[in-house]
């Protein structure tokens, strides 16, 4: 059975609509200048979907339909300040594509995570936990799949096809949608976004 998790990312603006750099308090990952929201375990998809909908409705004040902005010289200063150093992710490109350069732009993304569990969680007669154990899935073809089902939106935002890191050994993260692809799933269409979801996975 597959498992899910989401990483939404975005952009705070002010009462202008000026970029501006987000509150310390707001949750970030590696680059302070995104706000990253996340869900926490691994889930089923709908679970997964409402969980990361929770969050984003949690902040209202942040713009999650920008894929892409600039902050200028003083914003990055402050960002530089606040940067903390953490692991590279390893990120590939199903077809050897090299990363693109960004130059001064920053660009806000929805990120998919994929894992495959073969045996649930459970504690046995003797009160022994036993973790679940997650096994090996076509990654290759998952990534095509998504490239494919969402070609239109990784085409509008300009971002490369083909994304992906893998996580934990055996749990896929699809890198190459826009975040904006969350946000136009919101009220009827979330169905929609869900079974496109489904049929990338199960094909």
């Amino acid at each position: 059975m597959f498992k899910f998790g989401f990483e939404l990312e975005g952009f705070c603006y002010d009462d202008n609509n000026k970029l501006i750099v987000p509150p310390k308090e707001y949750p970030t990952d590696g680059f302070p200048g995104l706000v990253e929201l996340r869900t926490r375990g691994p889930n089923d998809l709908v679970s997964a979907y409402t969980q990361i909908l929770m969050e984003c409705l949690e902040y209202q004040d942040v713009t999650f339909d920008v894929a892409q902005d600039k902050f200028d010289a003083e914003q990055r200063a402050i960002l530089r300040r606040r940067h903390e150093v953490k692991d590279c992710v390893d990120i590939r490109n199903l077809y050897g594509r090299k990363p693109r350069l960004l130059g001064d732009r920053t660009i806000a993304s929805l990120q998919i995570n994929i894992s495959n569990e073969i045996s649930h969680e459970y504690w046995d007669k003797d009160r022994v936990h036993h973790p679940a154990v997650y096994g090996l899935f076509d990654i290759p073809q998952v990534v095509k799949n998504f490239d494919e089902e969402f070609a239109a939106d990784i085409s509008d935002a300009g971002r490369q096809p083909g994304e992906y890191a893998i996580k934990d050994h055996n749990r896929l993260e699809y890198r190459s949608l826009p975040n904006f692809t969350f946000v136009t799933s919101f009220g009827p269409p979330a169905k929609q976004f869900i079974n496109r979801i489904e049929r990338c996975v199960n094909y």
